[in-house]
């Protein structure tokens, strides 16, 4: 299930205390976490699972670029990534777009614009986690009616062949076909030896190859 969990990752405590305080002023049930690095926002990242990380780019051990390239995003995530920096080069917004954010803001934030795409960013991907969850279940019936399918066919083709006998020799001495005692007999054994195994199977009816 998408949680409310959202991972700031920047080393400018200020910054992070206000991006708090704005997501605070929200009615929401967010859950804040903080890292002051990439290398703890990446171990963080892993651990919480969050929907939603507001990244910033320069930073000490990691920046935010290698955290982008170790995470590897894919648009099938359940997370997102947000770059909230000063650094507003043309190939960091490039690069940024390139390993799969979200949206590249400037700091200082408009707080209007930065409350909007949050909400946006989690709703999609609350939605998107909706729609997953429905066509996986939409593959599992279908697997489930396919093999269904399929031991039903093999249960029948495997009933086939003791029933096929009992009607083929019940026909035969109905219609007077078998004349001799011993011929009797014979067909009378070939049916006894097709129920038994017909009873046996629906003693174990699932007891397949399928």
């Amino acid at each position: 299930m998408p949680n409310n969990k959202i991972l700031i990752i920047d080393d400018d405590q200020p910054a992070i205390n206000s991006i708090q305080r704005s997501l605070m002023l929200e009615e929401n049930d967010y859950q804040i976490i903080t890292s002051n690095n990439g290398k703890t926002g990446l171990e963080l990242y892993y651990k919480e699972k969050p929907i939603l990380v507001l990244l910033d780019l320069n930073m000490p051990v990691m920046g935010g670029i290698d955290f982008l390239q170790a995470i590897e995003l894919s648009p099938t995530d359940p997370c997102s990534v947000i770059v909230l920096t000063g650094n507003s080069d043309d190939s960091n917004i490039k690069a940024c777009f390139d390993l799969g954010v979200s949206a590249f803001l400037r700091k200082p934030v408009n707080i209007y614009e930065f409350f909007g795409l949050v909400k946006q960013v989690i709703a999609f991907k609350k939605i998107q986690h909706v729609l997953n969850e429905q066509c996986r279940n939409q593959i599992t019936a279908k697997q489930f009616t396919d093999e269904k399918k399929k031991l039903l066919s093999t249960i029948m083709d495997k009933v086939k062949k003791p029933i096929l006998p009992i009607v083929n020799c019940t026909i035969d001495l109905l219609e007077g076909k078998i004349t001799s005692e011993e011929d009797r007999m014979e067909k009378l054994k070939e049916i006894q030896d097709a129920s038994n195994a017909l009873v046996e199977m629906f003693e174990n009816p699932y007891d397949v190859e399928v």
